[in-house]
């Protein structure tokens, strides 16, 4: 049983993150809820983000090389004083009363986890809204209790962080969150409730987001040739992306086939319009939320980030045989 009154630790992993650290500490320390720490663990930023940090009531760690969020979540969980672990990244705002509503989750469930994501994205640039829809999206289908939470914002307890390892610190990049969740999912229940959701600082320009999904998809796929059975697991990813990503790549293969041989044009395209039929409830979403001139700019975003994570999954792909046959080779040796 969790005590009303119990002492929280609250962990924030930041690399590079100046910009947005700042409101999200202040936002914290508007908290109704006052039996808390926080430990802001600095990823060796180059941004003089410790400055920022320096100004508020909170421990401050600073790595001397970056190792990635796996290893700072890690680093902060091992300087925490609380039962009550609260994961929360640096672009985040929360609400003055998110503290309570974590508590009261531990108090009410026999649950070793409770989790959210977000409920708004600050910045109202086209592509922050689409990527906060994409998210929104997928959350629709979420049950009460899952097996699987994104990292970004959750809560557990200390014992049972400890008892799974924490993070796996091999994960540098992305994907660290569904590995991880994966192990803590098969040992207590995790309760999903959208009322402890956080503000977003979502990505506002288009490179930066070409640049997250190519990361996600990317070291995805290494962790899916170590643990196939996450491709059929019910996670917080949505399996129809996979299902884009082959989609995708038939399409690309029919067109450099096309330089080479006579291909039918109408199955060239049909990768396309199966992708498009994949997406019709999303882009049907979307209208509903912003306007159909907004939705149809959408569905050529999507091909975009199709061939993004294309991309990556080649990369992640490369990455993950080349990771298999060294592992391989060190047993042989």
């Amino acid at each position: 049983m969790i005590n009303i009154k119990e002492f929280i630790s609250i962990i924030i992993p930041a690399y590079n993150s100046k910009d947005t650290i700042e409101k999200c500490l202040t936002f914290i320390f508007k908290s109704k809820y006052k039996n808390f720490e926080v430990i802001v663990v600095d990823d060796c930023s180059t941004d003089n983000l410790y400055l920022t940090a320096k100004k508020f009531p909170c421990k401050l760690i600073r790595l001397k090389e970056r190792f990635g969020p796996a290893k700072a979540r890690n680093v902060g969980a091992s300087k925490a004083k609380g039962n009550i672990l609260v994961f929360l990244d640096s672009d985040c705002i929360v609400g003055e009363n998110w503290l309570n509503s974590i508590v009261r989750n531990f108090k009410e469930y026999n649950i070793g986890a409770t989790a959210a994501q977000y409920n708004d994205s600050i910045s109202k640039s086209f592509i922050a809204k689409f990527a906060f829809y994409e998210l929104l999206f997928r959350e629709r289908k979420f049950d009460k209790f899952v097996n699987t939470i994104p990292s970004c914002n959750f809560a557990c307890k200390k014992e049972i962080f400890e008892e799974i390892n924490g993070f796996s610190e091999d994960f540098r990049g992305a994907s660290e969150d569904l590995e991880f969740s994966y192990r803590l999912g098969k040992i207590t229940k995790i309760l999903w409730d959208p009322s402890i959701s956080v503000t977003h600082h979502s990505r506002n320009k288009m490179n930066e987001y070409i640049k997250q999904q190519f990361i996600s998809s990317r070291d995805d796929v290494p962790l899916f040739i170590r643990q196939p059975n996450l491709l059929l697991e019910d996670t917080f990813e949505d399996k129809t992306n996979y299902l884009e990503v082959i989609s995708l790549g038939l399409f690309l293969t029919f067109v450099f086939l096309s330089f080479f041989m006579l291909i039918n044009q109408y199955i060239i395209l049909m990768p396309l319009i199966f992708t498009f039929i994949l997406n019709i409830n999303f882009m049907n979403f979307i209208r509903i939320k912003e306007n159909i001139i907004f939705s149809i700019k959408s569905i050529f975003l999507v091909y975009l980030r199709d061939f993004v994570w294309f991309m990556g999954a080649l990369v992640g792909l490369f990455n993950g045989m080349r990771e298999l046959f060294s592992i391989k080779n060190v047993k042989v040796h």
